[in-house]
């Protein structure tokens, strides 16, 4: 999955879902946020199981869109690559 998003449009979102994200869970996978490509929109998701988050974002077509996907990603704790525009 490889997509080119605005640096301060990718923080927004991730600062509306990681509110729900627990820092400490007996389930390590709501620990994570949930990012889902399809065509031209990336979507965050979030939950503690009580509370979930969902936020759109608009990603920019042309080369950068190579596929459709989900990955979760545990945010502080993974590296990633980001292509500021």
């Amino acid at each position: 999955m490889k997509f080119t998003v605005a640096c301060s449009e990718l923080q927004k979102a991730l600062t509306k879902v990681s509110g729900v994200v627990p820092s400490k869970s007996t389930l390590p996978i709501l620990e994570n946020i949930l990012f889902s490509l399809s065509k031209n929109q990336l979507r965050l998701v979030a939950t503690d199981l009580e509370v979930s988050i969902a936020v759109l974002i608009d990603v920019k077509g042309g080369r950068f869109v190579h596929a459709q996907g989900s990955e979760t990603l545990k945010i502080g704790s993974c590296s990633y690559e980001v292509f500021v525009i």
